[in-house]
């Protein structure tokens, strides 16, 4: 099997200042993250991109979103819709 697969550079800092905005709280349910990071003891959230890059959305943190791992996944896989922010 040969797989071709397409890397989008991600700015680190749009991940530090979005995590930094949300505070440890999810952006989305406003729960506090579910834990923290065995790391350096961060509460543990994931940047979301509202837009997604391979549809064009930009690596900014108004297009980005910290979500726990729930609300991450049903951006992904169920029917929440996001908006970005203004």
């Amino acid at each position: 099997i040969q797989r071709t697969v397409i890397a989008f550079n991600r700015n680190p800092d749009v991940v530090a200042e979005t995590l930094f905005r949300a505070n440890g709280k999810c952006e989305r349910c406003k729960k506090a993250a579910p834990f923290l990071r065995q790391l350096d003891n961060s509460p543990y959230l994931e940047v979301h991109h509202i837009e997604r890059l391979a549809d064009g959305g930009e690596d900014t943190i108004d297009n980005t979103i910290a979500l726990c791992a729930n609300c991450h996944r049903e951006a992904h896989f169920g029917g929440l819709k996001l908006k970005r922010r203004k």
